[in-house]
């Protein structure tokens, strides 16, 4: 309300902003599908604590944050019917059209720009890897804990620019046939540039 006391009029206006402009608060695994669908450049997607059984790959866009409340109490995995075994093993390391996708927990797809996964445990049971990705500039992967994988818990081609550090990796890099063969290794690069990579642990 405006009102003439006799002085100079005092306009008065009130903004109100968002509390949490650009972050996506999600407790189930339905809500993160959906996130992680629709998600535009500089959004946050924060993860409740809770474990999360994925029934597919999830894919992240370009320019976005996947963030959980800790490793000890946001646990990303597959859903047990979810499970693609030693099939594909071992991929061809300077071909990524040789990688199985769809045995990746997350996968950023081609020229990924900007992303950031952090504070989340991402487990595997009868999948290849935590992470894929060709041609990712920018991503980000901190206070990450990634276990029990079969071949790589990191898998990327091209990365440019990344920064990956306080991570803890847990058997989350075996060998192609199991007891024998190739061996993928936690974190598994086909060509990368200038990058940061420190901090991290392997049991």
């Amino acid at each position: 309300m405006i009102k003439q006391l006799g002085v100079p009029i005092v306009w008065l206006m009130l903004v109100c902003w968002p509390a949490t402009a650009g972050e996506i608060e999600v407790d189930s695994v339905e809500a993160l599908i959906e996130a992680s669908a629709h998600a535009q450049r500089g959004d946050t997607i924060k993860l409740a604590k809770g474990t999360y059984e994925l029934p597919r790959s999830l894919r992240l866009q370009a320019g976005v944050a996947l963030i959980g409340a800790s490793t000890d109490h946001t646990i990303l995995t597959n859903a047990e019917a979810w499970r693609v075994g030693r099939t594909g093993l071992p991929d061809k390391e300077v071909d990524h059209r040789t990688v199985r996708r769809d045995a990746y927990l997350i996968d950023l797809g081609d020229k990924a720009e900007d992303v950031t996964i952090a504070g989340l445990t991402l487990k595997g049971n009868g999948l290849h890897g935590a992470i894929y990705g060709n041609v990712s500039h920018r991503l980000t992967l901190r206070h990450l804990k990634i276990e029990d994988f079969l071949w790589s818990g990191v898998r990327l081609f091209r990365l440019h620019g990344g920064t990956i550090h306080g991570c803890l990796f847990i058997d989350a890099g075996g060998r192609a046939k199991g007891d024998k063969g190739i061996t993928g290794g936690c974190i598994f690069f086909t060509w990368v540039r200038d990058c940061e990579i420190y901090n991290k642990r392997f049991q």
